[in-house]
């Protein structure tokens, strides 16, 4: 795989993810809530130009997606995505009766897809950004990370939620009458990154042919 970002790719996403959040915004009467979900994307499109001279084509895929997902997710507050209307008018069932859920799951994915989808580009990042760092450092680095920023924006979320609007925090941080709801989304987000971690160490060791000393002599 080429560490190098292809430029015109760079840009497309740029544009892709750009259009996605003007719709979002553009498409209902957005809250103030919705905006400070959405600061996260804006962080991520001011310093896309940087980022795509240190990922691969890849990893740009990746992050572009995530931020797709996570900008449909504010579109409806998460706990409100309709992905059973979309299930039922697709495949002729809803997905929570099918599964036996009594939620809505949409949440739980992102928190999941956020390790899954952005452990690599963290740990290229850092491969790139230090000379002489190995894959399972720079990965074990990412999942650090990962972990870390999990509990940072569930902390943040409470925050914001308890001091802007007290009266709609359970709606805004997606509890949904989940107390645990923080410790699970924390638990998915590392469970996608150890995912990631280990599949990609088990593919380095397997390029790492053994030396054959059967025909060794003396």
């Amino acid at each position: 795989m080429s560490l190098k970002p292809a430029r015109p790719l760079g840009w497309a996403l740029l544009c892709v993810v750009g259009a996605a959040l003007a719709w979002c915004v553009g498409s209902v009467e957005y809250s103030i809530h919705q905006y400070l979900s959405n600061l996260p994307t804006l962080v991520f499109l001011l310093t896309w130009p940087f980022l795509w001279r240190r990922l691969s084509n890849l990893s740009l895929v990746q992050v572009a997606v995530f931020c797709l997902l996570h900008i449909l997710g504010t579109r409806w507050y998460y706990s409100c995505v309709p992905y059973d209307e979309w299930s039922q008018a697709l495949f002729g069932f809803e997905l929570n009766e099918v599964m036996g859920w009594e939620r809505n799951h949409y949440d739980r994915l992102i928190h999941l897809v956020y390790g899954l989808l952005l452990t690599w580009p963290m740990a290229e990042f850092i491969m790139r950004g230090r000379v002489g760092v190995s894959r399972r450092s720079a990965l074990f680095v990412a999942f650090l990370l990962v972990m870390a920023t999990s509990a940072f924006y569930e902390i943040a979320e409470w925050t914001v939620a308890v001091i802007a609007s007290p009266e709609n925090a359970e709606r805004y941080n997606g509890q949904q009458g989940d107390f645990f709801d923080a410790q699970k989304d924390m638990a998915l987000a590392a469970t996608g990154s150890l995912l990631v971690w280990i599949s990609a160490i088990r593919g380095s060791s397997r390029d790492l042919q053994p030396v054959d000393r059967s025909d060794r002599r003396g």
